[in-house]
Formats: C-alpha cells, structure tokens, sequence
C-alpha cells in the first residue's frame, strides 16, 4: 500500500493511449482490498473515451470492464455490477487468464 501511495502522482496524469486498462483492473483489486476509494478507479476508468475504448485488445477492455464491475458493486449498483461481471466471465473459454477471472467471479 505505501507503494502505492508513492506513485499516486503517477495517477493524475492518467494517459488511456498508453495501453493503461490492464492498470485499472488491477488499480480496482487494490481499492477493493483497501488503497485509497474506488473514486479513484472511477476516475481513472473515466479516461477511456469510446474511441479510446474501441481500440483496445479485447484482453484489456476486460481489465476495464471488470474495473467498472468493481466501481458499480462499490456504488451498490448490483445489477450494473453483474452486468459487468458476467461479461468478463462469458469470456472464460477466451482467455487463460484465471486471475482475470477469479477475481470476477470473487466479485
């Protein structure tokens, strides 16, 4: 946690053309188990514009999907949330990636 906290800096000038949705998925495991609030994750999710979005590898739209799976469950939207979720878990047979999937699945 201290470490994250001294990269916060890191987070302001949150650049989405850096191929950066793979760091909100996992920003949003640490906000989940207690760094900071999940306003963070939700600013930084809110960079990807739908142009930004449109160019990702499915591999880290699913990062950030399960980011704002994270944020809406955060914000007590459960049926936001769940739709969130089960988009990254209906991609179970697409990807190796089981912590990807486990930690949906967790949520």
């Amino acid at each position: 946690m201290a470490r994250l906290e001294s990269l916060r800096a890191l987070f302001a000038p949150f650049d989405p053309e850096q191929k950066n949705a793979l760091f909100a998925g996992y920003l949003a495991q640490w906000v989940d188990i207690g760094f900071q609030r999940p306003v963070l994750v939700k600013e930084v999710v809110a960079c990807f514009s739908k142009s930004v979005r449109s160019r990702l590898p499915l591999h880290d739209y699913v990062y950030l999907r399960r980011a704002e799976g994270m944020i809406a469950m955060s914000e007590e939207g459960t049926e936001e949330a769940i739709q969130r979720l089960d988009f990254v878990l209906g991609l179970d047979e697409q990807t190796d990636d089981k912590e990807l999937l486990a930690i949906a699945n967790f949520w």
